[in-house]
């Protein structure tokens, strides 16, 4: 019986021509792929579904890699991230403080005092900042946040 045919890379030349060796994608009715198992594969789908500006699809994809791996710190900054987003400054800093029980960071206290700011609570986003700055002495960014605060 014949093979199923195969849906080639772009730029690939079909199989036994000239000019190089195809790669076999998924057969042409093999249907969608399975979802990824993989939590960083599934953090990197967030992030690229929130680029794409489809935050439904990325919150799942964050969710998901958090079951697998509740300790991926880059995942619950991007749930924090599409809170802040929709203007849920109780989602987004629940989430960062889950990131920052993980693994302090200048960056994530920063992050944290941006919706600190954005919830009106500059005391709060202060600390946070003077934090991240003795974590990253000189981060210029950190120092004119603390100059506005």
């Amino acid at each position: 019986p014949p093979l199923p045919p195969h849906v080639v890379a772009p730029g690939a030349a079909p199989p036994g021509s000239a000019g190089g060796e195809a790669v076999p994608v998924l057969p042409a009715d093999a249907g969608p792929p399975p979802p990824p198992r993989d939590p960083h594969l599934l953090c990197v789908l967030g992030q690229v579904e929130q680029a794409e500006g489809h935050p439904r699809e990325a919150r799942a994809a964050y969710d998901r890699a958090l079951e697998l791996d509740p300790r991926l710190v880059a995942a619950w900054a991007g749930r924090a991230e599409l809170a802040h987003e929709r203007g849920d400054h109780e989602g987004a800093l629940a989430d960062l403080g889950r990131a920052l029980d993980v693994e302090e960071s200048a960056e994530l206290l920063f992050n944290r005092s941006v919706v600190f700011r954005a919830a009106g609570l500059p005391d709060r986003a202060r600390r946070d900042l003077l934090r991240a700055a003795d974590l990253a002495p000189g981060d210029e960014d950190v120092g004119r946040a603390l100059a506005e605060v």
